[in-house]
């Protein structure tokens, strides 16, 4: 039986890849815009399932060996060269982000790249693309998982229900509505909800809705239903409207909203199955309307796009001044075309297409003399730098022992200071200092008894959490409130709560600026100054920032800030931890050039103790 190709996909998959670019790229904007995986989601499920029970009708069997070759030669070859590539570009300009590379490409080659990431506890919605430049190769890996197996559950539901297709579509809406359950069960407010995002288990719904609409409306008996002419306009009219409520999803339904796991997902993907269903039937007009030159072009290559997406935007990210100006976001779509059209064309189409036949032709003489005449050069010169890329990959820096280190002394520490915030008391004087201390911060009797005479609150983000330990033996009756991840639009709560429930302190220290707000801009100017509001007369100290050797770029920006509010206020001053580490990250910063390592915590306290003592 002849296949049609139904041109309109191409135009869902245009309408899923944009969505997703543009949600890494403009996440206050695109709030939904992650939807786009579920889009690819569903399509994927009808389009497999369609495609198996065609072969199963015709053939009375599957051919799964030939199934998944075809699937290996679709997906396999684009990726590898993808993360080959970036291997070699982060080798010669970025090398921190090789951190792992090795098991990125392992998982990924295996389907499991979204167990790995939720068992090394990474988030999705932390948005620092720089993070992890493959964090989107997690929905490969559900397809993937879904690819290995689907073919035998097919022939297995096909046999045990004597084909009875509503049957199975019933079964599957069970296991469909299982997934969903969980997910919604699991999802708790306030709480990262990665593991449920990554999750085969509670994404698999998205899956098995487009599966279930292919058991019940396969393409080949969609042509065969005559529709009259009313029942077309209200099944366009409906289709209309079932496009206008996806694009609205697309802005407003954030990634980390209770509705989103708790009936928005189901929805969301319930609408793609009615456009899908809609876009098949030859009678109606969604297919002509998602179907044009332009469509058809960017559908064809959304695979690409998708995996060269947030490697393309992480580096120019990391390597423009401007990275989210208009004329930087313009040049990163345009090597992101580049880059998807030259491994379509020389890789994903190439080796999609290649047959034994063709292979067998390089044994004949003729096939011999044109491959050493015109083709080895090519292949040899190809080889050798994907071979480089591929040992680089497997020679990669694991640095997960120390990120881990990093991360248990966060929460320890943290969970100190809860512990003495617990039952919150008036700032007292300090005790007097044991003579090791003076000597292990590098401080005099008279500055420590100067910093313990005043009452001081130190507070921010998890540059305090790190340094607690070091900050509490020489501000020994100080008030601390440091916490991983806090965003600088948390700055003005967080002096707000510490000056309502410390009215005597007189000092405020703060080191905010190292995460970025939920519209992924830095420190700004405008917070500085409802913080210092705030304040009032109280002495404000801000702790700039140090990101020169990490994979994140506003250092300059929230320095320029913390200068110019510096000039605007009297009572504001900046401690320059900067100008103290900066060309010296490897001896006073951890592994991610980020937190102070243990001299580093040493360093920060004196240069507070210095600021706060100054003549």
């Amino acid at each position: 039986m002849k296949k049609r190709y139904i041109t309109g996909f191409d135009g869902l998959r245009m309408i899923g890849i944009f969505a997703v670019i543009f949600y890494h790229i403009y996440p206050s904007i695109f709030k939904g815009g992650y939807l786009g995986v579920a889009l690819f989601f569903v399509l994927s499920g009808y389009l497999i399932t369609d495609l198996l029970l065609k072969e199963y009708k015709t053939s009375g069997r599957i051919d799964i060996k030939a199934f998944l070759l075809r699937r290996l030669k679709r997906l396999y070859p684009n990726m590898i060269v993808v993360m080959l590539l970036s291997t070699l570009y982060m080798y010669f300009f970025q090398r921190n982000l090789l951190n792992e590379m090795r098991m990125v490409f392992i998982s990924s080659i295996f389907s499991v790249n979204n167990w790995w990431q939720i068992a090394k506890g990474g988030s999705y919605f932390a948005k620092l693309m720089a993070e992890a430049p493959f964090q989107h190769y997690y929905s490969l890996s559900i397809e993937g998982q879904f690819y290995l197996f689907w073919p035998l559950i097919v022939i297995v539901l096909m046999r045990v229900f004597k084909r009875n297709r509503t049957a199975i579509f019933n079964v599957l809406d069970i296991v469909l509505l299982l997934s969903f359950l969980e997910m919604t069960l699991l999802f708790k407010a306030g709480v990262d909800p990665t593991r449920i995002y990554y999750g085969t288990d509670t994404r698999l719904f998205s899956i098995l809705m487009g599966s279930a609409l292919a058991f019940i409306y396969p393409s080949d008996s969609a042509e065969r239903i005559k529709l009259a002419k009313f029942d077309r306009w209200v099944f366009n009219i409906v289709a209309l409207v079932t496009m206008l409520v996806l694009g609205i999803c697309f802005f407003f339904l954030p990634d980390q909203e209770w509705f989103a796991y708790r009936g928005g997902m189901w929805l969301f993907s319930f609408l793609v199955c009615i456009l899908i269903a809609a876009t098949v039937h030859p009678q109606l007009l969604v297919n002509r309307w998602l179907s044009n030159p332009v469509t058809a072009y960017l559908g064809s290559r959304s695979y690409g796009m998708y995996l060269w997406q947030i490697p393309v935007l992480t580096f120019v990210e990391l390597k423009l001044a401007h990275p989210k100006s208009l004329p930087s976001i313009l040049l990163a779509l345009v090597i992101l075309f580049i880059l998807t059209e030259a491994t379509y064309r020389l890789v994903e189409v190439p080796l999609r297409r290649i047959t034994w036949q063709q292979i067998r032709t390089f044994y004949t003489e003729k096939g011999r003399r044109y491959f050493l005449g015109v083709k080895l050069p090519i292949t040899l010169v190809t080889g050798f730098v994907l071979a480089v890329a591929l040992f680089l990959v497997f020679t990669s820096p694991d640095k997960s022992k120390a990120q881990n280190a990093i991360t248990d002394q966060l929460k320890n520490n943290e969970a100190q200071m809860a512990q003495q915030s617990k039952n919150p008391q008036p700032v007292t004087t300090g005790t007097p200092a044991n003579p090791e201390i003076l000597n292990k911060y590098g401080i005099s009797q008279e500055d420590y008894d100067a910093v313990n005479q005043m009452k001081v609150a130190i507070l921010g983000d998890s540059m305090i959490a790190m340094t607690y330990n070091d900050l509490s033996q020489v501000f020994t009756g100080a008030v601390f409130d440091g916490a991983t991840g806090r965003k600088p639009s948390m700055g003005l709560e967080m002096v707000q709560e510490t000056v309502t429930q410390h009215p005597e302190v007189d000092h405020l220290v703060i080191g905010l600026g190292i995460n970025r707000n939920e519209d992924q801009t830095s420190l700004q100017v405008s917070q500085i100054d409802q913080i210092m509001q705030v304040a009032g007369n109280r002495q404000v100290y801000w702790i700039n920032i140090n990101l020169d050797k990490s994979q994140y770029y506003w250092t300059d920006e929230v320095n320029k800030n913390l200068t110019e509010a510096d000039q605007k206020y009297q009572n504001f001053h900046v401690i320059d931890w900067y100008g103290m580490t900066h060309d010296k990250e490897d001896q006073y910063m951890t592994e991610d050039m980020i937190h102070p390592n243990d001299q580093g915590a040493i360093a920060y306290t004196k240069i507070i103790v210095e600021a706060l003592t100054k003549k």
